[in-house]
């Protein structure tokens, strides 16, 4: 059998890493190991930064049980910079399944699920989610693989496929950005950009810098498999159902911040994301 890890980016999850790591653990079958890094959590209160003594805290702990190995960041790096340690320096697997520190795990099979799906044909070198070419508000994005959750074939991706995770910037006007993003040129022609970004979420063309593209950490990886793939690897979609097996709680790095201005929408989202997964939490304890 082959083997896996599940690598886990955390920053500032408060109680959803406890969900994470426990789901993780109860509805997983196939023989792993769970490799964490902290992104140095840390939050500012009164103008100091304090280090997130709760996520820092609960992963030693799970790290002394044997449940995890924790990689402490002395630094933030961000996500980008996250999938850089775990991918790049620290997995020994065949496999690594990527997950957010704000997804949970609902059902068993689910890394058996994707593991069977990645090996349906040779030349797939992951699973996951991905998201059309398009436009940020300050320039273009190319299309992007979302691991916030996913798979990796860590033997396909050794094999000269391993890129930098981290977020960095291009010139529109050098390849492979000039034919990618020529169907989106100029913007102000392109109904996505005058419909969606202009009269959808307000912004104007003073704002947009026609000559910058923006590479997120899923970006780069796409890119690489588009145009610098000599042996044709593919990352493929989740299979089909495979949307049942887990929860994604968005963005809980930012709402789970604990200096929510009290009785503002913040802190009453705040609020009704900690109660669910609280209540997620007390069930998967059994309690």
């Amino acid at each position: 059998m082959k083997t896996a890890s599940v690598l886990i980016s955390n920053f500032n999850n408060f109680e959803m890493i406890e969900l994470c790591i426990e789901s993780v653990r109860k509805f997983t079958d196939y023989p792993h190991k769970i490799i964490v890094y902290d992104d140095a959590s840390a939050y500012v209160q009164d103008g100091k930064t304090l280090p997130n003594e709760h996520d820092l805290s609960y992963l030693r702990v799970c790290r002394d049980k044997g449940w995890i190995t924790l990689i402490e960041g002395a630094k933030q790096v961000r996500h980008g910079g996250a999938l850089n340690v775990l991918l790049n320096d620290a997995c020994d697997t065949d496999y690594a399944a990527i997950l957010d520190g704000d997804i949970q795990i609902r059902s068993r099979g689910w890394l058996t699920a994707l593991i069977k799906h990645c090996q349906t044909d040779k030349l797939n070198m992951g699973v996951c989610n991905f998201k059309d070419t398009g436009y940020w508000p300050k320039g273009y994005r190319p299309g992007s693989y979302l691991y916030c959750i996913g798979l990796m074939d860590m033997n396909r991706y050794r094999d000269g496929m391993q890129v930098d995770w981290n977020l960095r910037y291009a010139d529109r006007k050098e390849e492979p950005y000039l034919t990618e993003f020529a169907p989106y040129y100029p913007p102000e022609n392109n109904r996505i950009f005058t419909e969606v970004y202009i009269k959808h979420h307000g912004y104007t063309y003073e704002k947009f810098d026609r000559e910058l593209v923006i590479l997120d950490p899923g970006c780069t990886i796409h890119m690489k498999v588009r145009h610098d793939n000599p042996k044709g690897y593919k990352i493929i979609p989740e299979p089909r159902y495979f949307g049942l097996k887990y929860r994604h709680w968005i963005h809980c790095s930012c709402r789970l911040n604990p200096n929510q201005a009290p009785g503002s929408p913040d802190a009453a989202l705040r609020e009704t994301l900690l109660d669910g997964i609280r209540k997620e939490l007390k069930t998967l304890r059994g309690g």
